[in-house]
This record gives structure tokens, C-alpha cells and sequence, in this order.
């Protein structure tokens, strides 16, 4: 014969297992936190002192929902409002593409540079290495970048080819044997880098391709990203945590495509989300009174058996 169900145990289930009623009644999600306020503990044998907690718990959820409520809604605002300036400023640094790129005349002898780029005099390539320059005079120090480069020459016989950029710096390509990447060398100092081919007839064209192409996909990671940003935010207090999603409104899949002619009309509809989500009588209004009323009716059912 099963063991008989009973309010205690109906109520203490609701406690446990509720994830709205658990994030209303623990305002700290933090173990060993000493604010850790857990008001969602199970009830145990103590008759007397469970009958005033059966009493006063209710009251004990509605000021907690009241106040998570307030200081969600007033963090929502300002993480939205961050991550809006932030996007846009994302797409303030985008740059029109140009109506076309060609391609580099090619002469003289081909380095195998990895296991699919062969490269020649004239061959436009993009990385991003950067190398700390420091001769015997510190004071001439320097910080030498390359992200797109020409090459000048193919040494065949060293098996390299110098490679330089828009600023004058000169470079060395090796070839590593490997699929994607070769050894960059500039000055003494080399490291490892993956070595792409890039559309451009000339250096300019190819660096105005680099910048179009890396700031579109700044744009496109940061509207990914902020999401997860809004979801798990970085402000953290009592009432307003990472942890505690069920008072910010979710997302069934990511709003920001990543089209820069989009964005305006999908921040509306997260806007609009927000605005359902926290208007009076609104989602979580719903979510708070029908969570209420569950532990209501569980706290009436075992202030009844209490009773008996």
C-alpha cells in the first residue's frame, strides 16, 4: 500500500519543485552567500512553528514578487538600454562595401604557403599578428601589426616570401606544411598565424574588403551575444541576478539577425516584449498571481490538516 500523500508534503513539492515560487522566496541564488535569504525551505515536524510560517508565507511571497518586480524591470531597462547604444555604435562602424574588388596581377615563381594557399609576387593575404618590436633603445620600441599584406617576393630556395603592408613593414611568410596557417616573422620574433587570401586588385581595395568584412562581423557577434548579455547580465544584486530568468522575458529563438537593416525593427520587438512582459496585468503579473494562488490553496490545505 503507498504511504498516504499529505498537505506537508504537497506544499513542500510546490517549494521545491516551482521554479517562480523558488526564485520569489530565495532572493540570493549564491550557496554560502551569508544574505543567502531562503524562505522556500521545506516545512519539518516543528507543529507550532509551522503554522505561523503556513500564515505568514503568502504575505512573505507577495512582498518579495512586489519587489522583484520593481528592481527587474528597472535593470531590464538599463541592460536594454546599454546594449542598444552599444549596437548601434557597432553599426555606426560599418563601412559600404566597394561596387567591386579585382584581383592582384601574379608574377614570378609560386611558394606552396600552406596546404591551399600558393602564393606569389603580387599575392594580397589578410591575418591578424601583432609583434612587440624592443631594440637595445627601448625608447624606439614598437608594436607592429599585420592584418593585410603584398608580396614583394618568393625566395624559393630559402622557402619564404616577404610580404608587406600598407605602412611599410616588412614581413616573412614560411610555409609550416600545414592546412591553413604559416610562420609570420618580422624583426627576430615569429609566431604562428592562419594566412587567408583576400579580394583586391591593390592594397587599398583589400584592406577596405578586411575593414567591411570585420566590422559587419563585430556587428553580427555582438547582436548574437547580447542576448545572452540581457539573459545573464553582468549587474548582479538581491533582486537582480543571472540566476533569476523568471523575471525577465524570454526568447523562443534570437531576435537580431545580424542585418544591419533589421535592427531598429527587431530592438522594437524585444522593446515590445519587455513592455507586455512588465505592463500592469501583463506576463508576469499573470505569473505571479497564478503562482500565488497555488501556494494559497497548498498553505490553506495544510493549515487545515494542522488543524485537525
Amino acid at each position: 500500500m503507498e504511504p498516504q500523500i499529505t498537505a506537508r508534503d504537497t506544499l513542500n513539492h510546490l517549494l521545491a519543485a516551482d521554479p517562480f515560487l523558488r526564485e520569489t522566496l530565495v532572493l540570493n541564488h549564491e550557496p554560502h552567500n551569508p544574505n543567502n535569504y531562503d524562505e522556500a525551505y521545506a516545512f519539518g515536524d516543528d507543529a507550532s512553528e509551522n503554522l505561523s510560517r503556513a500564515r505568514s508565507l503568502l504575505a512573505t511571497y507577495n512582498r518579495y514578487a512586489k519587489k522583484l518586480r520593481k528592481h527587474n524591470l528597472a535593470a531590464t531597462k538599463i541592460v536594454l538600454k546599454a546594449l542598444k547604444e552599444q549596437a548601434y555604435a557597432h553599426k555606426d562602424r560599418l563601412i559600404d562595401p566597394l561596387p567591386h574588388y579585382g584581383a592582384p596581377t601574379l608574377t614570378g615563381e609560386i611558394l606552396q604557403l600552406t596546404s591551399t594557399l600558393q602564393v606569389q609576387a603580387g599575392s594580397i593575404l589578410q591575418s591578424s599578428a601583432c609583434f612587440w618590436i624592443r631594440p637595445n633603445d627601448l625608447a624606439q620600441a614598437r608594436i607592429v601589426k599585420f592584418v593585410v599584406g603584398q608580396v614583394e617576393a618568393v625566395n624559393l630556395a630559402e622557402g619564404y616570401a616577404t610580404v608587406r603592408t600598407s605602412d611599410g613593414e616588412l614581413f616573412t611568410l614560411q610555409p609550416l606544411g600545414r592546412t591553413d596557417t604559416a610562420l609570420l616573422g618580422c624583426d627576430g620574433q615569429s609566431l604562428e598565424v592562419p594566412i587567408l587570401p583576400i579580394a583586391g586588385a591593390t592594397l587599398e581595395e583589400a584592406e577596405h574588403k578586411h575593414a567591411h568584412d570585420t566590422r559587419l562581423q563585430a556587428f553580427t557577434d555582438y547582436l548574437q551575444t547580447s542576448i545572452e548579455k540581457y539573459t545573464h547580465p553582468s549587474v548582479s544584486s538581491m533582486y537582480y541576478s543571472h540566476a533569476r530568468t523568471q523575471y525577465r522575458p524570454t526568447f523562443d529563438h534570437a531576435p537580431f539577425s545580424g542585418n544591419p537593416e533589421t535592427l531598429e525593427e527587431e530592438y522594437a520587438h524585444v522593446e515590445r516584449a519587455c513592455t507586455d512582459f512588465y505592463r500592469d496585468g501583463g506576463l508576469l503579473d499573470q505569473l505571479i498571481d497564478t503562482t500565488g494562488q497555488k501556494l494559497d490553496a497548498a498553505l490553506k490545505a495544510y493549515r487545515q490538516e494542522l488543524q485537525r
